[in-house]
C-alpha cells in the first residue's frame, strides 16, 4: 500500500518547487524582490506600481516647473488622482478590470497630451509600448481568478485594449500632422533629459511588467505541476485504498461464509433427520437466520462491488416468461406464512425473448417485492411487465431495442412523501419506529438504484401513507425473439421445473477437497441426498496423490483458499496428471470467496464451473445435473 505523504513535507516541496522556478525568471535584484511579483498578490503588485509610479510623475512635475515648463508640469495632476486612486482601491480590492482601465486611460492620455504638447507621436510609442506587459499580466490574473472560481465572469481585455490603443494612436497621428508643437524646447541639453527619463520610465515599466507577467506564468506552471504530482500520488493512493477494499472483502467473504456454509449446511442436513417437532422448529429456525445472515453479507458485498465499479453485467438471451414465472414461484414461498394474494400483470405484447443480464433483473425485481411482502400485512403484491420499442428500432429492423418496465405494486404500509427522497440512499431506513421489528440492512434499494443505473435505465416511487408504494423502473433490452409472449395464455403451459432431489447418480465417482472438516461433512451430508458417497480429502495435495492412483473420477470439488497449496494452483497441477485429467475430468471450484470476478477467475485457471458457500442444494442440484455424465443419472 501507498505509504501516506506529510502534508506538511509536500507543502515544503511545492514552495520548493515554486521559488526554483521563480529563481529561473529572476536575477539576483528580482529575487530580492519576489514577494512583488507572485499573482496571488497582484493588488499589491498594483499597489507598489502606482506608488512607484506617483513618486514619478512627481518628479516630472519638480523637473518640468524647474526648467519652464509649467503648462506641460500640470497634466502630473491627472496622473496623480489616477494612482491615488488605484491605491485606495487597491487596498478595497476592488476588481481588476476597472483598476486596469484607470491606468491604461491614465497612460494614454499622459502620452496623447505630449504628443499635442512636443508634436512627437514617438511618445505614445513608447508609453503604448510600456502598458503591453501589464495588459498580459491582467488578462493572465483574470483568467487565474476565474478558474480557480473566484470571478464569476471571464473578461476579456487584449482584443479592446488594442483596438483602444489603435483609436489613441489615430488621434496621436492627427495630432502630429495638424498641430504645431505647443512647446518647443532650444535647449538641447533638456530636450535629452527629459526624453531619458521617459525612456528610463518606459524601460523600468517594461522590464517589471515583463517580469511579473514571466514569474506569474512560472509560479501557476509550478503549482500545475505540484497538482500533477499530488492528484497521481492520490489517485494512487485511491487505486491502493481500492485494492485494499477488494482484498478485504474478499477475505471477510471467506471468513464469514465459511462457518456459515457449516451452520446454513448443517442445519439443512439436520432437517433432513426424523426430528421432534420441537427440534424440528429450533433447526428451521438456525436454517432461517443463516439464510438472513447470508443474505445481508450478498448485499454489502454487491453494494461494494457496484460502489467501486467492479460490478460486471452478464448479458446473454432470457426468455421473460421463464424469469417471470421463477420470479414468482420465489416470492409465492416467501410470502406463504401472510394473507397476501400474489398478482402477475404482463402485457401479451411484450417481446419473448430479450438480451441482458437475467439475474441482475430477476435481483432488483426480487428486492422490491420482498420489500413488498415485508411491508404488506393483508392485501395484494402486483408485478407488472410491459415492454415498449424505441422509435429508432424500425431504422435498425435487425437489431431492435426497447424499454422493459417493470413495476411493483403493494397494498401495505405506504411512504411518507418526506421519507420518499431517502429511500434509495445506503443504509437508509425509513419510519423506523413504525418498522421496528422488520429486518434489513437498508442496502436493498440503494442496491436497485444502483444496478438499474448501471443498466442505464431509472427508477423511482409512487405512494401513499397507509394506502400502499408502486415502486417502477425500466431498462434497455435488446430484443432476440419480437413474437408476442402471450404470457396469460400460456401461463399454464410453462414447463415446471423438476423439484430438486428428482435423481440419484449413485455409480458417480466424486471427489472433495477442502481443509475444513466441517465443510467436508456438510458437502458428503448433501451428496448423499443424490445417493452419492465422495472421496474426501483436506488438501490439494492428497487430491493429486488419489488422483495419480486413479484419475477416473467425474467430478472434483475443489476448495479456493487452502493452506501450503491452494485450490487455483493444485487443479492446475491435476490437468498435468493424465490426458483424462486434461480433457474430461470435471473441476468445479469451492469458495466462500463470493467478490466479484472470482468465478471469471476460476475459469481461466482451467475449472468448470463455481459453486459459491454456503452450498445450497438448488445450486448443487444444477451442477450435478450439469456435469455428471447422463447414463449415471437417473431420474425418480
Amino acid at each position: 500500500m501507498c505509504e501516506k505523504i506529510n502534508p506538511k513535507l509536500k507543502q515544503t516541496a511545492i514552495g520548493n518547487m515554486t521559488e526554483e522556478a521563480r529563481h529561473l525568471v529572476s536575477g539576483p535584484i528580482m529575487r530580492k524582490l519576489g514577494w512583488l511579483f507572485r499573482a496571488e498578490n497582484y493588488y499589491l503588485f498594483l499597489r507598489v506600481v502606482s506608488v512607484l509610479l506617483l513618486l514619478v510623475h512627481v518628479i516630472l512635475f519638480i523637473f518640468l516647473n524647474l526648467v519652464g515648463q509649467s503648462e506641460l508640469a500640470k497634466v502630473n495632476y491627472i496622473s496623480w488622482a489616477v494612482y491615488l486612486l488605484c491605491i485606495v482601491l487597491s487596498f478595497k480590492q476592488w476588481n481588476i478590470l476597472p483598476l486596469y482601465i484607470l491606468i491604461s486611460l491614465e497612460v494614454m492620455i499622459f502620452s496623447l497630451y505630449m504628443v499635442y504638447s512636443m508634436n512627437d507621436v514617438c511618445w505614445f510609442r513608447f508609453y503604448s509600448m510600456a502598458l503591453l506587459p501589464f495588459a498580459y499580466l491582467t488578462k493572465y490574473v483574470i483568467d487565474i481568478n476565474y478558474l480557480d472560481g473566484r470571478l464569476k465572469k471571464r473578461y476579456r481585455i487584449l482584443l479592446p485594449s488594442l483596438l483602444i490603443m489603435i483609436i489613441f494612436l489615430s488621434a496621436a497621428i492627427l495630432l502630429e500632422i495638424k498641430n504645431p508643437p505647443r512647446i518647443v524646447l532650444d535647449n538641447l541639453t533638456m530636450i535629452h533629459m527629459i526624453t531619458g527619463i521617459n525612456t528610463a520610465i518606459v524601460v523600468c515599466c517594461i522590464i517589471v511588467g515583463c517580469g511579473a507577467l514571466a514569474s506569474v506564468a512560472v509560479e501557476y506552471t509550478a503549482k500545475t505541476k505540484s497538482n500533477l504530482i499530488e492528484m497521481e500520488e492520490l489517485k494512487e493512493e485511491a487505486e491502493s485504498a481500492n485494492k485494499s477494499k477488494s482484498a478485504f472483502l474478499a477475505n471477510m467473504s471467506h471468513e464469514i461464509r465459511t462457518p456459515m456454509n457449516a451452520i446454513c449446511g448443517m442445519a439443512d442436513l439436520l432437517l433432513d433427520e426424523e426430528l421432534s417437532d420441537q427440534a424440528r422448529e429450533y433447526t428451521g429456525t438456525i436454517h432461517t437466520a443463516g439464510e438472513h445472515l447470508i443474505s445481508i453479507i450478498n448485499d454489502i458485498l454487491d453494494f461494494s462491488k457496484i460502489e467501486s465499479g467492479r460490478m460486471d453485467l452478464i448479458e446473454d438471451t432470457y426468455s421473460i416468461n421463464a424469469m417471470v414465472r421463477e420470479v414468482m414461484n420465489i416470492m409465492k414461498i416467501r410470502a406463504k406464512d401472510k394473507p397476501i394474494q400474489l398478482i402477475t400483470e404482463m402485457d401479451d405484447q411484450t417481446p419473448l425473448k430479450l438480451h441482458g443480464d437475467k439475474n441482475r433483473i430477476r435481483q432488483i425485481i426480487i428486492n422490491l417485492m420482498n420489500n413488498a411482502i415485508k411491508f404488506t400485512d393483508t392485501g395484494s403484491v402486483t408485478l407488472k411487465v410491459s415492454f415498449e420499442m424505441d422509435r429508432s428500432s424500425a431504422d435498425r429492423p435487425k437489431e431492435p431495442e426497447g424499454r422493459l418496465y417493470i413495476s411493483v405494486i403493494d397494498t401495505g404500509r405506504g411512504i411518507k412523501k418526506e421519507d420518499q427522497s431517502k429511500l434509495f440512499e445506503a443504509f437508509e431506513q425509513v419510519d423506523q419506529r413504525r418498522n421496528q421489528g422488520i429486518e434489513g440492512t437498508g442496502l436493498g434499494l440503494s442496491i436497485c438504484r444502483l444496478l438499474v443505473d448501471l443498466m442505464q435505465g431509472r427508477i423511482w416511487v409512487k405512494s401513499e401513507y397507509e394506502k400502499g408504494s408502486q415502486f417502477q423502473f425500466y431498462i434497455h433490452q435488446k430484443v432476440i425473439d419480437a413474437s408476442p409472449c402471450n404470457f396469460n395464455k400460456k401461463r399454464q403451459q410453462i414447463p415446471i421445473k423438476k423439484a430438486v432431489q428428482s435423481f440419484e447418480a449413485v455409480e458417480a465417482k466424486v471427489l472433495v477437497v477442502d481443509d475444513n472438516r466441517v465443510n467436508l461433512k456438510v458437502a458428503a451430508g448433501m451428496l448423499k441426498r443424490y445417493g452419492i458417497v465422495p472421496v474426501e480429502v483436506n488438501s490439494g495435495m492428497d487430491a493429486i496423490e488419489i488422483l495419480k492412483q486413479d484419475d477416473r473420477y467425474d467430478l472434483v470439488f475443489m476448495d479456493h483458499l487452502m493452506p501450503d497449496m491452494d485450490g487455483i494452483e493444485a487443479a492446475g497441477l491435476i490437468r498435468k496428471i493424465s490426458e483424462y485429467c486434461k480433457e474430461q475430468l470435471v473441476i468445479i471450484a469451492l469458495s466462500a470467496n463470493a467478490v466479484n470476478g472470482m468465478e471469471k477467475q476460476f475459469i481461466e485457471a482451467d475449472m468448470n464451473d463455481f459453486l459459491a458457500k454456503p452450498i445450497e442444494n438448488e445450486k448443487l442440484a444444477e451442477i450435478l445435473e450439469k456435469w455428471l455424465p447422463n447414463e449415471k443419472i437417473r431420474y425418480v
